[in-house]
């Protein structure tokens, strides 16, 4: 999480930019969030039995990796003026580990 904030807040205007009209789905590419799918997979294939079984292991990778890709962007280029960038960074990991657990 903190990767893909610190990446978006080294040039906030490229970011924008970027993430407005680039397309996400370009010919032959695939989603951060489909990439990271199988990492995230086997990274919390150790913790499956706290994480509901080895069933949910793809349901967890899923979410997780969206909420990563959704949160990187939104906590940098999407936040309300009075929610500072530690607030905002802070609040989407405890959303990200809510998720997690439950």
């Amino acid at each position: 999480m903190d990767g893909m904030i610190e990446v978006h807040t080294s040039d906030v205007e490229l970011a924008a930019l970027l993430d407005s009209e680039v397309p996400h789905r370009a010919d032959g590419t695939r989603e951060f969030s489909l990439r990271l799918h199988e990492p995230l997979r086997r990274a919390l294939a150790p913790h499956a039995k706290s994480l509901g079984g080895a069933t949910k292991l793809d349901l967890r990778a899923f979410l997780l990796g969206n909420m990563l890709e959704v949160f990187g962007h939104a906590v940098v280029l999407r936040r309300p003026r009075l929610l500072s960038l530690r607030n905002a960074r802070i609040e989407a990991c405890k959303a990200i580990l809510a998720c997690l657990r439950s």
